[in-house]
């Protein structure tokens, strides 16, 4: 069915040279996009256009048929339009994917407080079955590095050394290193704020038979030594 044309359409027709219609005829082929106004004159002089499609006119040189010139062209208020619905889209997807991570954080950070209180549960009900060193009795307790019995615990006396102990010992041995048998002094130490530091004279508490050698924390196991030559000695039991 051939297209009907308006009045105006006809008269403007009408008004138009052999070299415009040619130019209406490329810029529909190659533009189809774009309408054509007027003022025409060559190829080379500007024309007046406007974009179908947000209706921006504008002028540009008749030369926008040429090839290389229309696979570029874009109009500048469209362009601006993509590229602002192209921010939006950006920005948008951006609040999507940071939604999804506070969700999925959230989410994992659940699973882990779960995840914990189940676990200290089980650690606190759980029972471990060992072996005591010393009486080889069975120990039932929620501790699975246990190695000791409550008796024997008891018995030996397998805690740390109190300053009384110390004292007691210095007493028991007169102050005298069992080591290298020269005098201990107690006031080899300094004080730096809120921590002492203990010189290499400083007496100190040394087991004939070492705690991880099966030795204990009776007291004819126990002897005087000099800081310094404890830690020489270390766990050996030749001095």
């Amino acid at each position: 069915m051939n297209k009907k044309y308006t009045d105006e359409e006809i008269k403007f027709i009408l008004t138009l040279n052999e070299n415009e219609i040619h130019f209406i005829k490329e810029l529909n082929d190659k533009l189809p996009d774009l309408r054509y106004i007027g003022g025409y004159i060559n190829s080379d002089e500007k024309v007046i256009l406007q974009c179908k499609k947000c209706g921006d006119i504008f002028k540009r040189s008749a030369s926008i048929i040429r090839t290389p010139h229309y696979i570029k062209f874009k109009c500048i208020e469209c362009n601006k339009r993509e590229t602002q619905k192209k921010t939006q889209e950006r920005l948008f997807t951006k609040r999507i994917n940071s939604y999804l991570n506070k969700l999925i954080r959230d989410y994992y950070n659940g699973i882990k407080k779960q995840y914990k209180e189940l676990y200290n549960y089980f650690k606190k009900n759980t029972l471990y079955i060992s072996k005591c060193k010393y009486c080889n009795e069975d120990i039932l307790s929620n501790n699975k590095r246990k190695i000791v019995c409550d008796k024997c615990c008891k018995k030996y006396k397998l805690k740390c050394h109190s300053n009384k102990s110390l004292k007691d010992l210095y007493i028991r041995d007169k102050g005298i290193c069992h080591i290298c048998n020269k005098k201990c002094d107690y006031n080899d130490y300094i004080v730096r704020g809120k921590t002492i530091i203990c010189g290499n004279n400083y007496p100190s508490i040394d087991h004939i038979i070492p705690l991880s050698k099966g030795g204990t924390d009776e007291w004819n196991n126990i002897k005087l030594a000099h800081r310094w030559c404890n830690s020489v000695k270390r766990d050996s039991t030749a001095y």
